[in-house]
């Protein structure tokens, strides 16, 4: 008699009770050792190929490098995406379009800030548009408004003389050409300048939030300005995250639900900390602190939300490992205590930035290995080497089973969603096989199981959507069946 199997789709419920699975897929290296200038590496989704694009900094005079990186974690070939930029440290990002599927890369050089448009191959289409002449050091941040298709560009600029003065932004079309004046959205305090400039965007209403740090040479205080998608402040005091503080140095992130609610993650030298955001952008909580999770090391943090899963992921690093967390959508609170992705190949690991998959519920973690700390990392000894990690951190993931069963697979058809791992159970008295493809097939196996018996267990995540036809390789055609997965639209990339 054919085994029934009870096929079971665990799902993630908002509880702390929750028991949490997390596994590391792969491990990349995506640049060859470099030294003297710190590569900063950006990540951004493409949802019209379902690719990751990792771009980073590189040599001096630097350049500007870029990678795709496939759903399943495997790197295509280097492109040169510009030259001669400012050895400035965060001195380039890129945003992708999510309508047209092009991308625009900010950065600087002798002549100031600027931007250069790709299409969606990631090739340069006309020259560079200036932002703004004769400025440097300017942390330049992109976001994308899909609803007005439009850029926006935040940087940090001079006043009277003094670098990172004041907070501007500007209004680009879609090819990224000005069309606004620069807007001052806010200026330091008199003796103080601003550093560590990120920007998140509210899916839901389109707004913006400037996480920036105000700094003395001993102390800063880290505050959020809040942007409309038209560019111009939504109120002009800004959300105090964190008041001054000896030596903070964090570059901090913000990440929003569908519902518009939110929540910032930044380091604190030696403690994580992190604080929600109410959907018209207020504060939600107090202050809530991981003591013992940061350290130097951890001053780049990253949130991103696991639409997937119902939680935010954050991602950091620390020494030398890339650490991840999980946080409650609704509450803030922690779900999963840190927890390492990967480890560093040198004897640190910096500048930690991650984007979402939400077709299989995969974070891509890209980060810098270093040879020093952050602290001693403008020593022309030190080394860089930009990596990358694919892995999943949910409730239980989703899993159906497969009764192996003499001379069939019970049952012989089965559709599930890109992220689910299908688990075969040898329950038979023969020896059988799991094996992708059809019997005298010539193409390599996606999957493929020894040959076991009574007991055995195998199993395989399926990521990209798809029919599978499968086969046991001792009984061939007569003993097959068929895995079909689908998957749903992909969301709105996260900026």
């Amino acid at each position: 008699m054919r085994i029934k199997v009870l096929l079971i789709l665990v799902m993630l419920v908002s509880s702390n009770a929750v028991v949490f699975g997390q596994k590391t897929l792969k491990t990349l290296t995506l640049s060859p050792t470099f030294s003297t200038i710190p590569g900063s590496p950006r990540v951004i989704r493409n949802s019209f190929k379902h690719l990751w694009l990792v771009t980073w900094r590189q040599g001096n005079p630097g350049k500007i490098i870029g990678r795709f990186v496939t759903s399943e974690g495997t790197s295509h070939g280097q492109k040169l995406l510009v030259s001669g930029v400012t050895a400035a440290e965060q001195n380039f990002d890129i945003s992708y379009d999510s309508v047209n599927y092009t991308y625009l890369l900010a950065f600087e050089n002798t002549k100031g800030l600027q931007v250069q448009f790709f299409n969606k191959d990631l090739v340069r289409q006309g020259s560079p548009n200036l932002i703004e002449a004769d400025v440097s050091n300017t942390n330049p941040r992109l976001a994308y408004d899909p609803s007005g298709k439009k850029f926006l560009i935040f940087w940090l600029s001079t006043q009277d003389g003094a670098a990172r003065r004041v907070l501007k932004n500007r209004v680009l079309d879609s090819a990224g050409k000005p069309t606004s004046e620069s807007r001052v959205l806010a200026t330091a305090t008199p003796g103080k300048t601003f550093t560590n400039l990120n920007i998140s965007a509210n899916q839901k209403n389109g707004n913006l939030m400037a996480l920036v740090l105000e700094t003395t040479s001993s102390s800063a205080s880290l505050l959020g300005y809040l942007v409309k998608p038209d560019a111009t402040l939504l109120r002009p005091a800004p959300l105090k995250f964190q008041p001054s503080t000896a030596g903070l140095s964090s570059m901090a992130d913000a990440s929003f639900t569908d519902s518009g609610s939110g929540l910032a993650l930044w380091s604190d030298n030696s403690a994580l900390k992190y604080r929600k955001i109410s959907a018209n952008g207020n504060f939600a909580s107090g202050t809530k602190t991981i003591p013992g999770a940061a350290d130097a090391n951890s001053q780049q943090t990253n949130i991103l939300l696991d639409s997937r899963n119902g939680q935010f992921i954050g991602v950091w690093t620390r020494a030398n490992q890339v650490q991840a967390a999980a946080f409650n959508l609704a509450t803030g609170a922690l779900l999963k205590q840190p927890f390492q992705v990967a480890a560093s190949l040198l004897t640190n690991s910096r500048n930690a930035t991650a984007s979402y998959d939400p077709q299989t519920g995969n974070v891509l973690a890209v980060w810098e290995d270093s040879t020093a700390p952050v602290s001693e990392t403008n020593n022309t000894n030190t080394k860089f080497r930009v990596r990358a990690a694919l892995f999943f951190a949910s409730g239980a993931p989703s899993q159906t089973s497969v009764s192996v069963g003499d001379n069939f697979f019970s049952p012989k058809e089965v559709a599930v969603s890109t992220g689910t791992t299908v688990k075969w159970v040898w329950n038979g008295n023969n020896s059988h096989t799991v094996t992708s493809g059809s019997p005298g097939s010539n193409a390599g196996a996606i999957f493929d199981s020894p040959v076991q018996n009574k007991g055995a267990t195998f199993e395989f995540r399926f990521m990209e959507s798809g029919t599978f036809p499968y086969f046991c390789r001792v009984h061939g055609i007569a003993q097959s069946g068929t895995i079909t997965v689908t998957s749903g639209n992909e969301a709105p990339p996260r900026y």
